[in-house]
């Protein structure tokens, strides 16, 4: 069973035995008649309380007990003063030096066991209240982490219908020159050069399908890598992966290029321009808007990404919700509701900046502004 230290200092051995006697049944004591050798004490043994007398040779008890408020750890343990002195000025002194009680000798023992008890539960109080806080703290982190998995994986399943869009149709090409293919052999018809052209389309088709595997694979890389990259590069990786289904829902995507470096993590800035994108995508698809748009204004000046729409723009009564946990206007079935918490999640955590949203005439805007004075 935890026995709570207690650490008396005292030049008077006398009456170290004195305490010792009265309080030695329910607590661990620690003692000293030397301030220097108290401090040291304190900082190894870090007793639950110090009763401190203040007149000591060489080191007095208000000096110790400045020493050990400005000490990262022992400022919190709390010290009574146990001294003749009873004036005011030395009360004050004590008080002001962050001591947490005041016991003038000769002291009554019921008294001097009632103040120790009731200060050490204070002690028992703040340590579990410092544990639940440091265990909610904890608890918040691994949730959040878990909210960007989660997010990670609902992005992957957006990523996996933008490649399988981009398959559709080299893969109907390949089946279609081998069908042409096997038709010349049935035919007896074969041209060595036609059959050459053909099985150089189809190889040109399925490197292009290899190479979407391998945007797929490096897009959604695990490695923590932080390095400069321009913002252009970011936005590309994106692009490149996203911009035929875009294309086929009839959204043109324009790039202001005012390029400037960012030091980060390249692969998180371009799963936050996927989330803006799709989250733009979806909008379109409800309000079945004309001559979609999405303009992408990279600025070098104000070292900003912004990204405005034509889509309608974002109702008024949720515009300050949408970065919050789980917060959707999509079908919950479909939607985690996490995809734009995860963006502020990373461009905070990632890249020391904040994320905002507005809406403008025809849509919405969001804006991405980065802190580059790390670069």
């Amino acid at each position: 069973m935890y026995r709570e230290k207690i650490l008396i200092v005292d030049d008077v051995a006398q009456n170290i035995a004195i305490l010792d006697n009265l309080l030695n049944f329910k607590y661990e004591i620690l003692a000293s008649t030397d301030g220097n050798v108290a401090f040291e004490i304190a900082k190894n043994e870090l007793p639950d309380l110090i009763l401190l007398d203040i007149i000591m040779p060489e080191l007095d008890g208000l000096t110790l007990c400045s020493m050990l408020k400005e000490n990262e750890s022992t400022k919190n343990i709390p010290v009574i003063f146990i001294t003749a002195k009873n004036d005011d000025e030395s009360i004050i002194s004590g008080f002001k030096k962050g001591a947490v009680d005041y016991v003038t000798k000769p002291f009554k023992t019921d008294e001097l066991l009632v103040r120790v008890g009731n200060h050490l539960r204070l002690v028992g109080y703040q340590k579990h209240l410092e544990k639940k806080v440091e265990m909610e703290i904890n608890l918040r982190h691994e949730q959040e982490e878990l909210l960007i998995q989660n997010s990670k994986m609902a992005e992957m399943g957006d990523m996996i219908n933008n490649i399988a869009h981009q398959w559709r149709q080299p893969t109907s090409r390949v089946t279609l020159l081998l069908s042409n293919i096997l038709m010349s052999l049935e035919e007896d018809e074969i041209d060595k050069k036609y059959l050459k052209n053909k099985i150089d389309s189809a190889i040109e088709q399925m490197e292009f399908i290899s190479s979407t595997i391998d945007d797929f694979t490096n897009f959604f890389s695990p490695k923590k890598q932080t390095k400069n990259f321009y913002v252009s590069n970011a936005i590309e990786k994106t692009l490149k992966i996203v911009k035929s289904t875009f294309t086929s829902f009839g959204i043109d995507i324009n790039i202001n290029n005012d390029d400037f470096i960012l030091k980060g993590n390249e692969n998180e800035l371009s799963q936050v321009i996927l989330i803006i994108l799709s989250n733009a995508k979806d909008q379109f698809e409800k309000n079945e808007s004309e001559n979609k748009t999405i303009d992408i204004i990279i600025n070098s000046e104000e070292k900003s990404l912004e990204f405005i729409d034509n889509a309608g723009g974002i109702r008024e009564e949720i515009i300050d919700k949408i970065f919050d946990h789980y917060f959707s206007t999509k079908n919950k079935d479909h939607c985690t509701g996490i995809g734009l918490y995860t963006a502020k999640m990373i461009i905070q955590q990632t890249f020391n900046g904040k994320i905002e949203a507005k809406n403008t005439t025809n849509g919405a805007s969001f804006t991405l502004k980065f802190n580059t004075t790390q670069n």
